[in-house]
């Protein structure tokens, strides 16, 4: 399963605006044994229940009192107007709603009643980002370089391969991973870990496993994404056509290469046919649709339906190596056919260095006992020490950030 490790050197800040905790940490000085000690003894703490204070928590908090202050000098009937509108900004920054702010849970609410249009015009995964195709970059005669187009985002999926039977592979360095936000003059819109795996099918009639399981299958990606909004810059400085981008993507393939790889981590780029193979397993088998109406796309607070398949995902906290090494031991236990772990790189948006979310997401045919998905994988996480948060109004974002899909906007 997915691993995660630090190379030399200092690993990236992070400054994530959402719940999750800062997942990459600084590792203390010492040896490798002592630098492990000191992640696990960190992991044993417990997480802090809301996010630190935001920006946009203050710019409410400076509006509550500019009302109240006008509503008092106004006097007569402006006070309590003033008065009630303050409370009301005060409501929306200081309130907490399943460990997170009352504005952030709301502003979850508003983007996902703005993403129905989109699910209603698509099916499957094109119903997360839109219409996509899957174009080959590389140059005649070269290795092939696969990447998703969606809009303005250009994904690029390279393989990390799986050389052991035992699922033991080569960690990967985290600030790495980092570094590959900018290529050269290009910054990318994000990079991320992706690991998708089969949990062990154990019938319900069958005595207890004896640990540990072992996952049946898995595979790792690491997928880059340029959004050419972002980056506009630097194409522009190449031409501005569709072989700048062809050329920036064959650079990143490179630099990825040159970062990750080692004797032990093979990178290698996707065919047009393994791209497409990647996007149609990563939900895993779907269930017989009768109708159009059965196959839409469906977003709920706790999940997601896309065509024969149920989903639902949850952001969870705590250093990055160690909630990664959790997850990859509880992997053969999770509910469901397919369960993917998705560490999400990007820049940050106020105080630079980059942000990261770790999340982990469940799929199973749709059937009637898709509801429970949700309830199932938050208690098998809690129960192994892992903190949790549902993010209620983000399934249709976190479900695409955890497929080969470009993701640009990150994880609110």
């Amino acid at each position: 399963m997915t691993e995660a490790r630090y190379a030399s050197g200092s690993p990236p800040s992070s400054a994530s605006e959402g719940w999750s905790q800062p997942t990459v940490q600084q590792p203390a000085g010492g040896g490798h044994r002592r630098s492990q000690q000191t992640a696990s003894g960190r992991a044993q703490r417990p997480a802090s229940g809301f996010a630190r204070f935001t920006l946009a928590q203050l710019v409410l908090l400076e509006i509550a009192a500019g009302s109240i202050t006008a509503g008092i000098a106004g006097r007569g009937g402006w006070t309590a107007v003033g008065v009630a509108v303050g409370i009301v900004f005060a409501g929306l920054s200081l309130v907490p709603v399943q460990r997170r702010w009352l504005y952030q849970a709301l502003g979850s609410r508003v983007r996902r009643a703005g993403r129905r249009g989109s699910q209603r015009r698509h099916t499957g995964l094109a119903s997360l980002a839109g219409p996509y195709q899957v174009v080959d970059v590389a140059t005649s005669g070269g290795s092939p370089i696969a990447v998703i187009r969606a809009g303005t985002t250009w994904a690029l999926p390279l393989a990390l391969r799986q050389d052991s039977v035992f699922n033991d592979d080569s960690g990967v360095p985290l600030d790495g991973l980092a570094s590959l936000l900018e290529i050269e003059d290009v910054a990318l819109a994000s990079v991320r870990l992706l690991s998708l795996a089969t949990p062990a099918l154990v019938p319900s009639g069958a005595p207890t496993a004896p640990p540990p399981l072992l996952a049946r299958g898995a595979t790792r990606y690491c997928v880059l994404t340029l959004d050419t909004m972002i980056a506009a810059g630097g194409i522009a400085a190449r031409g501005g056509s569709d072989a700048a981008i062809n050329q920036i993507l064959r650079r990143c393939a490179l630099r990825a290469e040159e970062v990750l790889g080692s004797a032990t981590l093979r990178i290698e780029t996707l065919d047009d046919t393994a791209a497409r193979r990647a996007l149609e397993d990563c939900l895993g088998p779907a269930a017989v649709v009768g109708d159009a109406s059965a196959a839409a796309t469906a977003e709920s607070a706790s999940g997601i339906r896309v065509g024969g398949t149920y989903s639902t995902a949850v952001v969870v906290g705590g250093s990055a190596a160690v909630a990664l090494r959790k997850v990859g031991e509880l992997i053969p236990y999770l509910p469901g056919r397919i369960a993917a772990t998705s560490l999400v790189l990007a820049p940050g948006r106020h105080r630079g260095g980059s942000e990261s979310t770790l999340l982990v997401r469940v799929s199973a045919p749709l059937d009637s006992s898709s509801g429970q998905l949700a309830g199932r994988l938050r208690k098998a996480l809690s129960q192994a020490g892992v903190p949790v948060q549902r993010l209620s109004g983000e399934q249709g974002e976190l479900l695409r950030a955890s497929t080969p899909l470009g993701l640009s906007e990150g994880i609110a």
